[in-house]
């Protein structure tokens, strides 16, 4: 067996170059073809297990790539929920998905096309920073490794083919570039790369970023991720303020989401029928007897996959330190995330669930899988590499081999389902004109009689209840015009539901924007005569803030990058 210090040379003269770039261009073009195979029945076959979730993530692109298409930087309102009186979504979700998918619209044409082109280039993006993070430890064959199996993880067919969450699929990619920002030492500060990927993370997926960041700082209380001289305290302190930099970027977007819940519904995420968060933890010994089992598959299936992976690993891990071999460079803090993402996912963390509010936000414990299941599986890689570089045997190998044969011939029986249950979901902009809605979404002034305005008639119906006429003349998503007669005056309720970030004006003159008392839909007073009413997005004030907040932060961490910068040069 070779000696400590001799492991340590070596793994320090790997993982210190990145590479030619044939090898780079090698692992691009073997990451591209395991991503159009691993998506091939989504892309080919057009096949997928339908859910509520793809109705609503196709709704939610349509709607973002139609106010784009108007002019609007922004959207903040779905305007056509609800029989076309909104809801304020894009308010609380984020949008980067959305931009992605309408942008890539101009290329492929068609939206459902579009979300097919950003799958595949999510998973082909996971397994280039995958390569990335294994490729400092184990160089460029076993990094190859890595990247085919964290793209075909069967948690990721799953988010995608099963539960039809495109963006939450969307966010693994920058998943794993917290992870290799993480896991990299440096005392830059700002770390630019780590803020911005924390960002965009937020930006494309919240609860993502929330259980990332949850799982994250155990792996800097690793030796290998602190720099030369440098404890861990200070590695934890400067990782956080990265960290923190990078929500401030993303303020724009966090801000009113995360201030605003008084003027939705937010006790839907955790109330509603069909979410209990008590059933859905991952290895469910008690509480599925206590409040049953929501689905088989991932509380117990895919989640005893990322077990073994970890478990393994991890006993490796105790073997080489018990026999003074050096372990793989971010072998252990790979499984530290692994260890972490796996307590939040399973029944032990019930007390921190029960007590914690914004933990309850999660809905199901088992979303924790897709922290754990990308670093469990390169944990693994490395593992595998280090029992055969140390000849550990025969036994050891096959131990340290199967779990990740195993995972991946669970990735090939999903894929099965997929193709035999799998439907075609035949989705086009008619979607829009049934009903549908977040319940989590609705505005907190919606009362129950905004159902027997819309089936009266709605604004026109009501205004020749009262004497008068009204017909649009403008209808956008964040913008509206109505040509409005009336022989006395009149409250009219507006075919809007009452959001503060809508402006009315009369005639060209600023109104008070009022509530319907029996609909909650936005009102005006209105005098005798014709008058043009035309309502505008003008946004929340926390929107302003939050861009503000982002720009700010923006110039200061450059600043902040300038002045190391000049410091160097001068010295």
């Amino acid at each position: 067996m070779s000696k400590a210090p001799d492991d340590l040379k070596f793994l320090s003269a790997v993982g210190g170059r990145l590479g030619p770039t044939s090898q780079w261009l090698t692992a691009c073009a073997v990451c591209l073809v395991a991503a159009l195979a691993g998506n091939a029945v989504l892309l080919f076959s057009d096949k997928i297990i339908l859910g509520v979730d793809l109705y609503t993530h196709y709704r939610w692109a349509l709607q973002f790539h139609q106010a784009l298409a108007e002019g609007v930087l922004y959207p903040r309102w779905v305007s056509a929920a609800s029989y076309g009186l909104g809801e304020p979504a894009f308010v609380y979700y984020p949008p980067c998905y959305s931009y992605l998918v309408s942008w890539l619209r101009a290329v492929t044409g068609d939206l459902w096309a579009s979300m097919k082109v950003v799958a595949m280039v999510a998973t082909l993006l996971a397994g280039i920073v995958a390569y990335a993070i294994a490729r400092r430890a184990v160089g460029h064959k076993w990094a190859l490794l890595a990247a085919v199996l964290v793209q075909t993880m069967p948690f990721l067919l799953f988010m995608q083919g099963y539960l039809n969450t495109f963006p939450w699929h969307a966010s693994v990619p920058l998943i794993l570039l917290t992870f290799h920002e993480t896991l990299v030492p440096t005392k830059s500060f700002p770390n630019w790369r780590l803020s911005v990927a924390v960002a965009l993370l937020a930006m494309t997926h919240i609860l993502a970023a929330f259980m990332v960041l949850l799982c994250l700082p155990w792996a800097r209380l690793r030796r290998e991720t602190t720099t030369v001289g440098e404890g861990w305290p200070t590695s934890l302190v400067r990782w956080g303020l990265s960290v923190g930099a990078g929500l401030l970027l993303a303020m724009p977007y966090l801000l009113p989401a995360l201030t605003t819940w008084d003027l939705i519904h937010p006790e839907a995420w955790n109330y509603s029928k069909t979410v209990d968060w008590r059933t859905a933890f991952a290895f469910p010994f008690i509480t599925s007897r206590l409040w049953g089992l929501r689905w088989f598959g991932p509380q117990w299936v895919l989640a005893s996959s990322a077990l073994i992976l970890a478990a393994i690993a991890t006993t490796v891990a105790f073997r080489f330190h018990r026999h003074r071999m050096a372990l793989p460079l971010g072998l252990a803090p790979l499984l530290c995330i692994a260890w972490a993402g796996l307590f939040f996912a399973s029944e032990l963390s019930y007390p921190l669930y029960a007590a914690l509010g914004p933990l309850r936000m999660v809905q199901y414990p088992y979303r924790f899988l897709c922290v754990a299941a990308p670093a469990a599986t390169i944990a693994s890689v490395l593992a595998l590499w280090g029992v055969v570089r140390q000849d550990q045997g025969i036994g050891w190998r096959a131990a340290s081999a199967l779990p990740l044969v195993g995972s991946a011939l669970l990735f090939g029986v999903l894929q099965l389902g997929i193709v035999r249950e799998g439907s075609q979901p035949h989705l086009s902009p008619k979607l829009l004109l049934n009903y549908f809605g977040a319940p989590e979404y609705y505005t907190a002034s919606r009362k129950p009689g905004w159902k027997a305005y819309v089936d009266s008639g709605g604004m026109r119906g009501f205004s020749v209840r009262a004497g008068g006429d009204s017909r649009a003349l403008l209808d956008r998503s964040h913008e509206k015009l109505w040509l409005v007669q009336t022989n006395s005056g009149m409250t009219l309720p507006l075919p809007v539901f009452a959001y503060p970030a809508w402006s009315i004006s009369v005639d060209g003159q600023p109104r008070r924007p009022l509530t319907d008392p029996e609909t909650g839909l936005l009102a005006v007073a209105l005098p005798a005569g014709e008058h043009r009413v035309r309502v505008v997005w003008s946004g929340l004030p926390e929107e302003r803030q939050g861009i503000a907040i982002a720009l700010l932060a923006a110039a200061l961490m450059a600043g902040m990058t300038f002045w190391k910068r000049s410091l160097r040069a001068a010295s």
